[in-house]
């Protein structure tokens, strides 16, 4: 059996162990397949380097620092994102009882319960469920760390005419103003004082003692 020689080299040449090359029919040179089949080629494999323990160390280090200080700004968007969306789906309700009470020609009320964290009306329906009088717990609807609180010239209820311009047991509403929200990000819902659309603003500067949740 014929000897490979000496393979230094990622594939055995025929110059390395000297077998002569043999020339077909065609007059075209082919090399021995005694050779090949004695000398196949050597594959050379990359070498494969596993990560240190330094190495490790600092792409550990890397995914706690990403986690302790992603995670916070993603919990604050999503609180202020959720606020919002509060703020806008109660100046909608508003307005829903103020314009129910336009287009069915009666008296209707909007209530604010801070102690149970829910705004509701006793005399009108959800618009999309009739016979079920609109009431919303805004820690269930919205955002569990969420406080509301509501002063109507000191009261917590305000009723609108068939015109749609509130009052505040029979007197016409002087101020009125919804909060909601936390410490951190409040929005505040005025109900204009004649007929029209309750406004909706993000206090830049909220007092903290205002609500108690951070």
């Amino acid at each position: 059996m014929r000897s490979c020689g000496t393979r230094s080299r990622s594939v055995a040449s025929v110059a390395d162990v000297g077998f002569s090359i043999r020339r077909g029919r065609s007059g075209r040179r082919s090399v021995d397949p005694a050779f090949i089949s004695a000398c196949p080629p050597i594959l050379m494999h990359p070498s494969r380097r596993g990560m240190t323990f330094v190495e490790l160390t600092v792409v550990v280090t890397i995914m706690g620092l990403l986690a302790v200080l992603g995670v916070p700004r993603f919990a604050t968007a999503l609180h202020a994102r959720n606020t919002r969306h509060a703020a806008i789906q109660l100046a909608s309700y508003v307005d829903y009882v103020r314009n129910t009470a336009i287009n069915e020609g009666r008296s209707t009320t909007f209530s604010v319960d801070a102690t149970g964290d829910r705004f509701w009306s006793p005399d009108v329906d959800f618009p999309d469920q009739a016979g079920v009088p609109l009431s919303v717990l805004i820690k269930d609807r919205f955002d569990a760390s969420l406080e509301i609180k509501a002063s109507f010239d000191s009261a917590t209820s305000v009723s609108f005419d068939l015109e749609g311009t509130p009052n505040v047991g029979g007197t016409p509403l002087s101020n009125g103003v919804i909060t909601i929200g936390t410490r951190a990000v409040v929005y505040e819902i005025r109900i204009a004082v004649g007929p029209g659309s309750a406004a909706i603003t993000e206090v830049d500067d909220p007092d903290v003692n205002a609500l108690s949740n951070p």
